[in-house]
């Protein structure tokens, strides 16, 4: 299995997030981080198992319980990380991420 790395703004806001849902109710920002890990390694046992994001070479696998999803690509030595996005607030903000690598 490949390692997982993650782009510097996906894991500012994946932080946001945990710390978001843990402001809203206790242990809640903790089954936020327990589904996101869940989900990577996911992405890491299979990572040609998810489909693409439109037409882009990102692919995207949902997170359970939560409206998020992460977009990821896959390399040759890793998969990378691009976005852990919520799917109800602007949708492809993180696509540019794509060129500054």
């Amino acid at each position: 299995m490949k390692p997982i790395a993650r782009h510097p703004e996906a894991e500012a806001e994946f932080h946001a997030e945990v710390d978001y849902y843990e402001g809203r109710e206790e242990a809640l920002g903790d089954r936020f981080r327990s589904a996101v890990e869940e989900a990577i390694e996911r992405i890491r046992v299979q990572p040609t198992f998810f489909p693409l994001y439109e037409d882009t070479v990102f692919q995207e696998c949902p997170v359970k319980r939560f409206p998020f999803t992460v977009y990821y690509v896959e390399r040759p030595a890793y998969i990378w990380v691009v976005a852990i996005a919520n799917q109800r607030r602007r949708p492809g903000y993180w696509l540019s991420r794509l060129r500054r690598t």
